[in-house]
């Protein structure tokens, strides 16, 4: 970058990836630097090398904020293990089936192994009948990747969580006390029913403030002024319409 390049001449992309040909290394700098720019080598193996104008800060934040994307982005696929004998009782071997499952249901990799001892060698044949017996127990949440198969003195096979389809479950609609689907309903506010009413011709009296106060101070006509009600401001009327649809 800059004047760590060591080619006397390069190839120069400008900063909007317009080419400006080829040209001397310090030519090419000094043109990064009247833009405020830095001459970055892409490709130091083309002959002339590549130098981009960029902002070289700018382009480091970008990479680092792609390659922090693209690690979110990725899927972790763990391989669980889970071991049986040939002798393993009915109790156990639904106990690991149970294991199995949860493992698979959380998109991990599942090897069963199954480990002969002694004269267990004898009886390979049962060996595979049982990891194939636990497969097909499993086989609603995964598939065999790997086939059982005998290796020494074990036998395993791998099994692969299913890929979801992706279905999407509608909620079921509620119904009420009568049956029937219930619907979307528009709802009064209770507190603006309280303080504004509709007038004939369609205008909305409302009840003055500090009526509840202490009033022994206030004259007689100020206490009837009180009492009476008055029209709303018009740039009021849509918000107090909202609050009362039902009129």
């Amino acid at each position: 970058m800059n004047n760590n390049i060591k080619a006397p001449v390069v190839r120069v992309i400008d900063e909007q990836s317009q080419q400006l040909g080829i040209m001397d290394t310090k030519e090419a700098l000094a043109i990064a630097e009247s833009r405020g720019f830095d001459l970055v080598e892409v490709s130091g193996k083309s002959d002339p090398p590549v130098c981009r104008i960029m902002d070289h800060g700018k382009y480091k934040y970008q990479q680092s904020k792609k390659l922090h994307d693209a690690k979110k982005k990725q899927v972790i696929i763990r391989i669980k293990e889970i071991k049986l004998r040939p002798k393993t009782e009915e109790h156990d071997f639904q106990f690991k089936l149970k294991h199995a499952r949860g493992f698979l249901e959380s998109g991990n990799k599942v090897k069963v192994t199954l480990q002969y001892r002694g004269r267990e060698m004898a009886f390979t044949q049962l060996g595979i009948q049982l990891l194939r017996r636990f497969a097909e127990a499993v086989d609603d949440l995964g598939v065999l990747e790997v086939q059982p198969r005998a290796d020494g003195r074990t036998a395993q096979m791998i099994l692969a969580p299913k890929k979801k389809t992706g279905k999407v479950i509608l909620a079921p609609k509620q119904k009420n006390r009568k049956g029937k689907m219930a619907g979307y309903k528009i709802k009064t506010k209770s507190s603006a029913k309280k303080r504004f009413r509709f007038t004939a011709n369609g205008k909305i009296k409302r009840k003055k403030s500090k009526l509840r106060h202490i009033l022994t101070k206030k004259s007689p006509s100020a206490k009837r002024n009180l009492r009476k009600s008055g029209l709303i401001a018009p740039s009021d009327v849509a918000a107090v319409r909202r609050m009362l649809p039902n009129g």
